[in-house]
């Protein structure tokens, strides 16, 4: 979930290319042969940019905040990924059937 709030502030202060970029920097320079964990990681930077697009911080709710609630929802409601057991699922459980790096 730290990639979708990470890419989430970075989206609203930023813009979308700018945290685009940065995510794939950090993917690209990642020396970690783990090829799911990077699927993982460019999926939730995705939702996390697309979600930063709707992220308003106000004085009563700073924009940090705001955007752990978002990602935390969106964990909540299946659309993040993780690993269990070796195999790339969906947040709620669903196993993820073609994970693509399009992201």
């Amino acid at each position: 979930m730290r990639h979708c709030v990470w890419q989430c502030l970075l989206r609203n202060a930023s813009g979308e290319s700018w945290a685009w970029w940065w995510a794939w920097a950090h993917e690209i320079g990642d020396v970690s042969p783990d090829y799911q964990d990077t699927l993982i990681d460019l999926h939730n930077n995705r939702v996390g940019r697309l979600l930063g697009a709707h992220l308003g911080g106000t004085w009563y709710v700073p924009a940090p905040v705001a955007a752990l609630h978002l990602c935390a929802a969106a964990w909540n409601r299946g659309l993040l990924w993780t690993r269990v057991n070796g195999r790339i699922v969906w947040s709620d459980g669903r196993r993820v059937t073609a994970p693509s790096p399009e992201w």
